[in-house]
């Protein structure tokens, strides 16, 4: 593994990441002001049934590649792009499928065919974890984080250029589709002199790094990172197909611009997993598991005031900065009731994303079959919560089951790694 070679290369990432938030966001702000609340309202549903199908699609091949004993080969690495490929174009054959059977119930028939193929494609450009896993290995976080600028650029550029003057939504679906493209092309361009490398053949009784039991393991090990990305998917985006049912499109169209304002945070913390995953991974075997809890903590602390003051400053200035960003029918959603929903939204964001450093460091001591079980339970905690606060809470009460849901998975998680680090202790002494 190598170590990151400057915090400034971390900072980019980072920034890189909200940028390419930032440009969705753009996208969908342009669409936002352009139709009615029930029309974005579909829209959001669709690009919701895009976004699970991303996750259910993605075999998260970077973190078995990162935990094997030894650097994977190139025939290894090659294999595991196929797959990874594979995969995703299944992913976005299901998609269209899925639409073509239920365009009512998925999309509220504001889908055409090419919007619909477009957005499939969308899916098929999920990048590949073999990539990824390259990328992270030789440390070009900012190489990657210019790839990412760049294509959050194009997208931008293009929602001026083409989604104003839309008038279908094909325009906007070309939009996230081709900066895509060019973010899949940019990995692979980072990746190819290691993926071009000629591999030396084995010594007699050595081990094919690129053989069946090799691949299994490494997808066993991702399998649970993916199942765990899957129990994620309440919290993440099937919340948006509950509000839809429970409080109507419009519901679903306000939370769904409030929650992307709120979470467009979460790309600056999935830096945090890049980084820590692959450094944790590198020094258990040289620290206790205390000394990495105490880590741990002072991270999630540092990491929880500061967004604390960016969520502060943010819920205090919505009532100047969301009617530059949105037109809404402000007798029907006020400012003040919209603050006070992004507010509540914003703190538990803050304690969820505050405790991201958690969640790789549980993942590094192979916990991941664990980790998907506490997932598992908070999605069905979250599920519970929806059915019964959604109703008499609206908006307020999606919140609520949001961080019910996490609360219970970062602090088992939590209470896990402080009876591991007594025990290490105890084993020492």
């Amino acid at each position: 593994m190598v170590r990151l070679k400057s915090l400034g290369s971390g900072v980019l990432l980072a920034a890189g990441n909200v940028y390419a938030a930032m440009s969705t966001f753009v996208v969908l702000s342009i669409v936002f002001n352009s139709v009615d609340l029930r029309t974005f309202g579909a829209i959001s549903l669709l690009l919701t049934s895009v976004a699970i199908c991303q996750i259910l699609f993605n075999t998260q091949s970077w973190q078995g590649l990162l935990n094997s004993a030894a650097p994977p080969g190139t025939g290894l690495l090659r294999r595991c792009l196929a797959i990874d490929i594979t995969t995703a174009i299944v992913g976005a054959m299901l998609l269209a499928l899925t639409h073509l059977a239920f365009p009512r119930a998925l999309s509220q028939d504001v889908v055409a065919p090419a919007t619909l193929l477009w957005l499939a494609v969308n899916v098929a450009l999920t990048p590949p974890g073999a990539l990824i896993a390259v990328i992270r290995q030789e440390g070009r976080f900012a190489q990657q984080a210019l790839v990412d600028i760049s294509a959050s650029t194009l997208k931008i550029a293009m929602a001026l250029v083409l989604v104003r003057s839309a008038t279908s939504l094909a325009s906007v679906a070309l939009t996230l589709v081709l900066p895509e493209l060019l973010r899949w092309c940019g990995y692979l361009a980072l990746s190819s002199a290691r993926l071009a490398r000629r591999d030396e053949a084995p010594a007699a009784g050595g081990v094919d790094t690129a053989s069946p039991p090799t691949l299994r393991s490494i997808y066993g090990f991702s399998l649970w990172g993916m199942l765990t990305e899957i129990i994620h998917l309440p919290t993440a985006h099937i919340d948006k197909l509950l509000v839809s049912a429970l409080l109507g499109l419009e519901s679903l169209a306000i939370w769904d611009i409030l929650k992307r304002c709120a979470t467009a945070v979460v790309q600056a913390t999935t830096v945090i997993n890049q980084m820590l995953f692959p450094y944790f991974v590198r020094i258990r075997h040289q620290s206790t598991v205390a000394d990495l809890a105490r880590q741990c903590l002072r991270q999630c602390l540092l990491l929880g005031g500061l967004l604390l003051l960016l969520y502060g400053a943010a819920t205090l200035a919505l009532p100047i900065w969301f009617p530059l960003a949105f037109r809404v029918d402000t007798t029907a959603w006020p400012l003040d009731h919209l603050q006070r929903i992004f507010g509540v939204l914003a703190l538990v964001m803050t304690f969820v994303l505050g405790a991201t450093p958690v969640h790789p460091l549980f993942l590094s001591l192979r916990h991941s079959s664990q980790s998907f079980r506490i997932s598992l339970v908070g999605s069905v905690l979250f599920f519970a919560l929806s059915a019964s606060l959604l109703p008499p809470w609206g908006l307020f009460g999606t919140s609520l089951a949001i961080l019910g849901s996490d609360a219970f998975i970062i602090l088992t998680k939590a209470r896990l790694l402080h009876l591991t680090a007594a025990a290490s202790r105890t084993t020492d002494a």
